[in-house]
């Protein structure tokens, strides 16, 4: 999660319409950006994993707070 540079969403026509898309998470680590295609409800999925990665963000500071 904390590589995690990226979270985009991607439409075609027909996916605007239908309510699917293009997920593509970029990482600055070994894999580098991971596509995934066809997904239903993309958007709410991108707004999900900002959240929890935002959560997990919060959660590390707040540990090293505790432990320096």
């Amino acid at each position: 999660m904390d590589k995690v540079q990226d979270v985009t969403c991607k439409f075609g026509v027909l996916g605007e319409i239908f309510g699917f898309g293009d997920l593509e998470i970029e990482s600055a680590g070994a894999y580098g950006k991971i596509v995934f295609s066809f997904v239903r409800s993309p958007k709410r999925l991108q707004k999900e994993i900002e959240k929890a990665i935002l959560n997990y963000k919060k959660t590390c500071k707040r540990l090293s707070l505790k432990i320096g």
